[in-house]
């Protein structure tokens, strides 16, 4: 018994396609925001003395 392939689904409208980029760029956003906004903290609050104890007590505030 032969099956024939399954129909194409027709190609997306260019306003979909935009939709979808800024969906994209909002999500890659908002995770780069996360990201700095735990590493900027744990970066300032260690500062230059690099002591273990600042950098568990910034990771704990960060999070």
């Amino acid at each position: 018994m032969t099956t024939s392939p399954p129909v194409a689904a027709p190609a997306a409208t260019i306003g979909r396609r935009v939709g979808a980029f800024a969906i994209d760029l909002g999500v890659a956003y908002g995770m780069a925001a996360v990201l700095v906004g735990v590493a900027v903290p744990i970066v300032f609050g260690v500062g230059a003395t690099g002591d273990s104890a600042s950098l568990a007590v910034a990771v704990v505030l960060a999070s």
